[in-house]
C-alpha cells in the first residue's frame, strides 16, 4: 500500500535532500533561516485555493518539525528573482521556497516548488511533480520524497500520525507541535514526522492564554500515537476568581457606601464569561453572574429608595425599572419582577405616608402630586393595584381645591380630615420618628396598607407606621393584623425599616427586616445533586437564595463515578467499567440575615458490609484483587466478613486450579452475602511453582504470584494455540512460562515471546526474540519509551517455552512487592500469516 505523506512535505524533503544537504544548507551548528512563500493557483479555478493552502501550511509545518531551520512565513507568493532578491535581503533570509499549481494542455497538474539562495543571488534549485488531479497530487510525489530523504539522511524516514482524546469538556482549543499551531479543536494529526514530537493543548481562557495539557509523543512510522487530555470546566485559580467575586459581592450586599465597589465586582464577574467557546458548560456560571447582577441593582435602587424614605420620588425606581423591563432576559425573571414589584409597593405607601403630612400641613398641592405619583406607579409596574383608591384621592383633592379657591377653605378642610384622617395621622408619625430612626434610637415597621392595626410580639394593636426599640444581633418579630394570621420577620441589628407588603398570609409579605440569606453548596466529586429541607434535588454546584435565617438542612445525594475500566481477567464476565459510589451526606447550616454560608466537602467512598461464606479450606479469597482474611466456621469451611468499599466490587475465591468470580455493584451501607455456589465458576491455573531448564525445582523462597487466564482466540493460521502460563520469581530472576495445547511450538525466525506489565501508571515491556543467531538482548520500553537493555534466556521443551529476566533491572520501574498486571503473549511468523495469542494474567502480593 503506498503511502499519502502529503505534496508539500514531500517535495521540501526532496529539495533539501538534493539541494539543501550542502554546506550551506546542512549546517548543525548555525540553523538557516528559511522564508515560505505562498503557493500560488495558477490554475484559473478556485477549486485549487484549498490544496494551495494545505501544500503551504504542510511546508512550513514539515520545515519546522526536521528541527534544522529557522521557518518564517511570508504572506505572498511568486515574484520573480529581483523581488525574490528584495525579499531575501529585507528580512535576512537565507533561503525563500515559493511554489505553484498550474494545469497543462491535457488538462494534468504541475506542482512546482522552488529554492532561491540568496548567498548566490539567484534560485538554485527547482522541481515539479505532476498529478492527473488534486486526489493524485500526493501519490505523484510519493515514491521521489522517500528516496530522496533516505538518500540524504542515510536513515529511513517516515510519518505517523497522532490522535488526540479530549476526556474533559467539549471546548475550543489550539493543537501546537513543537510550538508551532497547527490546527483548532482537531481529533488528530494525520502528518507527523517519526521521532520526538512536544505537543500541547493550548486555550483562551477567562484569566488569558493557558497550557491544559503538554506532552512528548514518540511519533512512529505508520502508527498511531495517543494524547488524552481533559479540557478543564474550571481551573483551580478560575474558581477562587469567581467564587471570591461572588463572596465579594454578598459581602457588600448590605454594606453602607460599599455600592461602587460592587458595581465593579459585578462588571467583572460578567466580563468573565464573555467568551464561553472554552467550555461552554460555564453557560450556567453565566447565568448565574447575569442573575446576581440583575438582583444587585434591584438591592441598590431598594438602599436608595430606604435612604430616602422621608423624601420619596417615583424617580428612584427607573434604574429598577429598565432591569424589571427586561426580565426575560435573566434566567429567573420571576425573582427579578417579585423584588421590583416589592420596591414599587414600598416607594407607592412612601408616597401615601408624604401625603399624608403633607395633607395634615394643609399642603393640597403637594399631596396631590403625591397621589398623582402613586397612581402613576399603580398603572406602570403594579398591575392597577389601589388603582381605585388612588384615583379618588386625586379626584377628591382636584375637588378640595376648587373649594379653596371658591371661599371654601372651612368646610373643605374639615371634609380633608373625614376622608384623609387615617392617612394624616400616619403620615404624621412616619415623619415624627424620623430622628428616632435616623440616630439609630428605634426602628419603624410600615405597613403597605398605611394605618393598619398591628399587634407586634403579642403586644396592643395600635396603628402602623410603629417604632421598634433598637437591637443587637437579631430579632424575632410577631406581627399580627386585627382579625388576621400573625406573621413571623426577623430584625437584623441597625435595621431602619421593616416593610410589610399586602398579600402575604393573609396580611403582608415582610421585605425589609426579613433579610434573607444563602447557601453555597458544593463538592469536589461531578453529577452530584443536593436539596434544601426535602426540597427538589438540583445539580451541584448550586447557591441556595433567599433562605430564611436559621438552621437548614441540606442533603447531598450519594454519587456514583463510572471510570473506563478494563479488567482481563474478569473480561469473559463481560466488565467494561468500574463505578464507586462517593456517600452523601446531611449537613445541618446556619443561615444569617444577608450572609452567605458555605457547604463545601470532599465526599469519601462510601462503604457497604460483604460476608462470604462456604469457602473450601485452602482457599484465597480476593476482593478487587487484594487478598482478605479469612476465618473458620462451625462447619469447618472459611468465611470473610468485613467491609468494602461501594461500587463495582471484583469477587475471586482461587482453590487449586478452580476460580469462583463476580463482579457486583454494591450501594452506601448496603449488605450483602454470597457464597461459592452465587459465583461463576472458572477453571484456572493452579498458583505452584514451575519447572525450568528441563528440572523439577521447587524454588525454596520463591513467591508464587500469579494467576493466569488462557484467552479464547481462534485457532492461528500458523504457530502454535497457547494453553496456559505462569510467572514466579525468586529474590535474582522472573520466570516465566508459556505452555501450548497442540504441543508443538513453531519456532521461525523472527518469532518472539513477550511480557507486559502494569503498575499504576507504569508500562514496561519486555520481548525476547529468536533468530537464526539465538537469543538477542530484551529491550524494555518503559510507557512507550526504549529506557535499556537487559540479558534474557529461554528454554524451549516439546510442548512449552521458559523466559527468564533479571529482577534487578525489571524493579527499577515495578514494586513486585505490590499488586500488578501482566500481559503474556506469543507471536508468531510464517508466510504472509501473523498469530498473536495473549495470556491474561494478575500479579499480586
Amino acid at each position: 500500500m503506498r503511502r499519502h505523506t502529503g505534496l508539500a512535505a514531500r517535495l521540501v524533503l526532496a529539495l533539501i535532500a538534493a539541494g539543501l544537504a550542502g554546506t550551506a544548507y546542512g549546517q548543525d551548528a548555525a540553523k538557516a533561516h528559511v522564508g515560505v512563500m505562498r503557493f500560488a493557483n495558477e490554475t484559473n479555478s478556485p477549486s485549487y485555493d484549498a490544496a494551495c493552502k494545505a501544500a503551504t501550511d504542510t511546508l512550513a509545518l514539515t520545515l519546522q518539525q526536521l528541527g534544522r531551520y529557522l521557518v518564517q512565513s511570508e504572506d505572498a507568493s511568486g515574484g520573480g528573482e529581483d523581488a525574490l532578491r528584495a525579499l531575501a535581503e529585507e528580512q535576512h533570509l537565507d533561503f525563500v521556497m515559493y511554489g505553484k499549481m498550474a494545469k497543462t494542455a491535457s488538462g494534468s497538474i504541475d506542482c512546482s516548488l522552488s529554492v532561491y539562495d540568496r548567498a548566490k543571488g539567484k534560485t538554485t534549485l527547482s522541481r515539479t511533480g505532476t498529478a492527473a488531479g488534486v486526489l493524485d497530487i500526493f501519490d505523484a510525489a510519493d515514491d521521489l520524497v522517500v528516496s530522496v530523504l533516505e538518500t540524504m539522511t542515510g536513515s529511513h524516514i517516515g510519518f505517523g500520525s497522532l490522535r488526540l482524546t479530549n476526556a474533559g469538556e467539549k471546548g475550543s482549543y489550539a493543537v501546537l507541535v513543537d510550538g508551532s499551531e497547527v490546527g483548532k479543536d482537531l481529533a488528530s494529526v494525520d502528518k507527523l514526522l517519526n521521532g520526538r514530537r512536544t505537543v500541547t493543548i493550548e486555550q483562551k481562557r477567562m484569566l488569558g492564554e493557558r497550557e491544559i495539557a503538554k506532552a512528548v509523543v514518540e511519533v512512529k512510522e505508520g502508527e498511531t500515537s495517543e494524547l488524552r487530555f481533559a479540557v478543564p470546566l474550571l481551573m483551580d485559580d478560575e474558581r477562587q476568581k469567581v467564587e471570591g467575586l461572588e463572596a465579594a459581592i454578598r459581602t457588600g450586599w448590605d454594606t453602607p457606601g460599599a455600592a461602587g465597589e460592587v458595581d465593579a465586582e459585578t462588571a467583572e464577574l460578567g466580563s468573565l464569561f464573555g467568551d464561553l467557546s472554552y467550555s461552554p458548560s460555564l453557560t450556567r456560571y453565566r447565568d448565574e453572574a447575569k442573575q446576581l447582577a440583575g438582583e444587585w441593582g434591584l438591592r441598590k435602587g431598594r438602599m436608595g429608595i430606604e435612604a430616602a424614605a422621608w423624601g420619596p420620588k417615583a424617580e428612584l425606581l427607573d434604574a429598577a425599572g429598565s432591569i424589571y423591563a427586561g426580565a426575560k432576559a435573566y434566567p429567573d425573571p420571576r425573582k427579578i419582577r417579585d423584588a421590583f414589584e416589592e420596591e414599587a409597593q414600598l416607594e407607592a405607601t412612601l408616597i401615601e405616608l408624604e401625603a399624608g403630612k403633607a395633607l395634615g400641613d394643609g399642603d393640597i398641592d403637594a399631596g396631590l402630586e403625591c397621589f398623582e405619583d402613586a397612581l402613576m406607579l399603580s398603572t406602570r409596574y403594579l398591575g392597577g393595584a389601589r388603582l381605585t383608591d388612588y384615583a379618588y384621592a386625586v379626584t377628591t383633592l382636584k375637588d378640595f381645591q376648587e373649594k379653596s379657591g371658591a371661599g371654601g377653605a372651612g368646610s373643605g378642610g374639615q371634609d380633608m380630615k373625614t376622608v384623609f384622617g387615617a392617612l394624616i395621622r400616619a403620615g404624621q408619625a412616619f415623619y415624627g420618628l424620623r430622628d428616632q430612626v435616623e440616630s439609630g434610637k428605634a426602628c419603624l415597621l410600615v405597613a403597605s396598607d398605611v394605618g393598619t392595626q398591628l399587634s407586634v410580639d403579642g403586644s396592643a394593636y395600635a396603628a402602623a407606621p410603629l417604632a421598634l426599640p433598637p437591637v443587637a444581633g437579631t430579632r424575632s418579630v410577631s406581627v399580627q393584623a386585627k382579625g388576621g394570621t400573625a406573621v413571623s420577620l426577623t430584625a437584623e441589628a441597625g435595621a431602619r425599616l421593616l416593610f410589610v407588603r399586602d398579600g402575604y398570609a393573609p396580611f403582608g409579605k415582610v421585605t425589609i427586616g426579613y433579610v434573607p440569606g444563602s447557601i453555597s453548596v458544593s463538592v469536589d466529586q461531578e453529577g452530584a445533586v443536593a436539596s434544601l429541607d426535602g426540597e427538589d434535588d438540583v445539580p451541584l454546584p448550586h447557591l441556595f437564595d433567599n433562605v430564611a435565617p436559621g438552621e437548614h438542612k441540606v442533603t447531598i445525594r450519594d454519587v456514583p463515578i463510572v471510570q473506563p475500566y478494563f479488567n482481563p481477567d474478569l473480561a469473559w464476565l463481560g466488565v467494561k467499567e468500574i463505578e464507586k459510589i462517593y456517600a452523601g451526606l446531611d449537613a445541618s447550616v446556619t443561615v444569617e440575615p444577608g450572609r452567605q454560608a458555605k457547604l463545601h466537602t470532599d465526599l469519601e467512598v462510601g462503604r457497604a458490609k460483604l460476608r462470604v461464606n462456604g469457602i473450601p479450606q485452602g482457599s484465597a479469597l480476593l476482593i478487587d484483587g487484594e487478598t482478605c482474611p479469612l476465618k473458620d466456621d462451625a462447619e469447618g469451611l472459611l468465611f470473610y466478613d468485613g467491609e468494602v468499599d461501594a461500587g463495582t466490587t471484583e469477587i475471586e475465591i482461587l482453590h487449586g486450579n478452580v476460580a469462583w468470580v463476580q463482579s457486583s455493584i454494591l450501594q452506601v451501607n448496603s449488605s450483602i452475602t454470597y457464597t461459592p455456589a452465587d459465583l461463576v465458576e472458572r477453571v484456572t491455573l493452579q498458583r505452584q511453582s514451575i519447572k525450568f531448564k528441563g528440572q523439577d525445582d521447587d524454588f525454596a523462597g520463591i513467591e508464587p504470584i500469579f494467576q493466569a487466564f488462557p484467552n479464547n482466540l481462534p485457532i492461528p493460521t500458523s504457530g502454535s494455540v497457547v494453553a496456559g502460563g505462569s510467572i514466579c520469581r525468586d529474590d535474582k530472576y522472573l520466570y516465566c512460562k508459556i505452555d501450548f495445547s497442540n504441543g508443538k511450538p513453531a519456532w521461525p525466525n523472527g518469532s518472539s515471546r513477550s511480557l507486559r506489565l502494569a503498575q499504576g501508571e507504569q508500562l514496561a515491556y519486555l520481548e525476547a526474540a529468536r533468530t537464526s543467531a539465538g537469543p538477542m538482548q530484551t529491550d524494555i520500553q518503559v510507557n512507550g519509551k526504549s529506557q535499556f537493555a537487559i540479558g534474557s534466556s529461554y528454554v524451549d521443551g516439546p510442548s512449552f517455552t521458559e523466559l527468564k529476566f533479571p529482577l534487578s533491572s525489571l524493579s527499577k520501574n515495578l514494586d513486585f512487592s505490590k499488586p500488578m498486571k501482566a500481559w503474556l503473549t506469543y507471536w508468531s511468523e510464517s508466510g504472509n500469516h501473523s498469530q498473536s495469542s495473549p495470556l491474561f494474567i494478575m500479579i499480586g502480593k
